[in-house]
């Protein structure tokens, strides 16, 4: 049972290695992400059960959404985040080090700060957006290496949101940034000392490994090693990046209200397996196209993108129809009135 739960909800896609499911089909924290051993493993369930069967300092009933840290999963982030980047440094020879920075903007707890000071590496400091941000980050950073860096940043827009969906994007920007910056500092003489990069990355958000899916710590490492580094030392500048520090220690445990089966879908498995080979029929032939201009590759690539996404659709519906057939498949209800919360925490 334990293991179609965990094939149900992708545990292993968006959890490992700091969730996993027990013999007894609950979730567990592996605090220590890889190196846990079996008696370090936390039963979220049983530590749920705990807290409602006691109470607060006020004598008043714990009560849902309640929010569970791991706080050595930061230190074990943290530990993966400056390898890698000690390996890219070494690699390349690079004359400057890694100092890491976290974007307060992604969660503003107290806490999970002072955690970051606490484990966080020699002159690893905190990126401020706005006043009260930049209140707690100072407050916290009077216990932080003399040499950890308070960023002051503002805001960002859409486009460069959308840049973080691509590690493609992203190495083409910072290898465009690096360029900038060091002609500003070495031939117009501006006073600047470090170039900022970072954003999401290091995560897996949905466990599906598509989309994102390039956005390991690994990879991040490697494009940098063969982007800015190249181009700073070259010129004669350091640098600087961020994060992928605290995403996987803590969730936000909410009280499902209901459940309903998930209706099942109309068409069947054959109808659909029909649809999918007579799509698969039509797709566009690449005969003669490899020669042809940018223009008509183009226009080529967008028709099989279209084409494949139409295939997408029927196929999904299909793999839907067979799990459903094995496994009943509930739609949960409960209160997100709290949602504001689960971004942030």
């Amino acid at each position: 049972m334990a293991k179609n739960y965990g094939e149900l909800y992708n545990i292993l896609g968006w959890g490992e290695p700091y969730f996993t499911m027990n013999s007894l089909g609950h979730l567990c924290a592996k605090p220590h992400g890889r190196e846990t051993t079996p008696g370090q493993e936390i039963d979220v369930d049983s530590v749920i059960q705990k807290v409602l069967a006691g109470s607060t300092n006020d004598g008043k009933e714990v009560q849902f959404p309640m929010i569970l840290r791991f706080p050595d999963v930061i230190k074990v982030r943290l530990d993966s985040l400056h390898a890698a980047f000690k390996d890219a440094v070494h690699s390349t020879g690079y004359k400057n080090r890694y100092q890491g920075v976290y974007p307060m903007k992604v969660n503003q707890n107290r806490d999970i700060i002072q955690d970051l000071v606490r484990f966080g590496y020699d002159e690893s400091g905190v990126e401020a957006a706005s006043k009260p941000e930049l209140l707690i980050a100072m407050g916290c950073l009077t216990k932080a290496k003399p040499g950890a860096y308070l960023v002051c940043n503002g805001y960002k827009d859409a486009d460069f949101i959308s840049l973080v969906l691509s590690t493609e994007m992203v190495y083409k920007a910072v290898s465009e940034a690096a360029g900038i910056y060091c002609n500003l500092v070495n031939k117009y003489g501006a006073p600047m000392t470090m170039l900022d990069c970072g954003g999401g990355l290091g995560v897996d958000y949905d466990g599906t490994r598509s989309g994102a899916s390039d956005m390991s710590v690994a990879t991040w490492r490697t494009g940098w090693r063969s982007t800015r580094p190249a181009s700073c030392w070259r010129r004669g500048s350091s640098a600087t990046t961020t994060r992928a520090m605290i995403t996987h220690h803590s969730m936000i445990i909410l009280e499902a209200l209901s459940a309903i089966p998930e209706p099942p879908e109309d068409e069947t498995c054959d109808q659909l397996l029909s649809k999918i080979l007579d799509l698969s029929s039509k797709q566009p032939r690449m005969a003669g196209h490899y020669g042809g201009s940018d223009a008509d590759l183009y226009s080529h690539a967008t028709e099989l993108q279209k084409q494949g996404i139409e295939m997408y659709k029927p196929a999904k519906k299909m793999c839907k129809r067979v799990t459903s057939d094995a496994n009943t498949i509930y739609n949960y209800h409960m209160n997100h009135s709290v949602f504001s919360l689960v971004a942030d925490y």
